[in-house]
C-alpha cells in the first residue's frame, strides 16, 4: 500500500527502513505496528503541533526534516 505521493506506507516494504527503534521490530510487531499507525505527508511549512495542544499521537519521521521552533513572551521566534 502507499500512501500519496506514491511514498510506501507499509513499514516491511519500505526502502527507507534501517536498524534504527520502529525499524529494528521484528516482522510480526511491525504487521501489528501497520495495523493500528497512520500515515501522513506534511507540506513544507505545515505546523504539526504546537506547545500547549493535547496530543495527538507519536510522530515518527522516515524521510525530510523537521523543525522544532519556540516564540518567547516578546515575540521573538527561535529554532532549534
Amino acid at each position: 500500500m502507499n500512501s500519496p505521493y506514491g511514498l510506501p506506507a507499509e513499514c516491511l516494504a519500505c526502502h527507507l527502513r534501517s536498524d534504527n527503534f520502529f525499524c529494528a521490530l521484528s516482522d510480526e510487531s511491525l504487521k501489528v505496528f501497520n495495523q493500528i499507525k497512520h500515515a501522513a505527508l506534511f507540506r513544507e511549512g505545515a505546523v504539526i503541533f504546537v506547545e500547549g495542544q493535547t496530543p495527538r499521537g507519536v510522530f515518527m519521521l522516515c524521510q525530510g526534516q523537521a523543525k522544532l521552533s519556540t516564540t518567547s513572551r516578546d515575540g521573538k521566534t527561535f529554532i532549534d
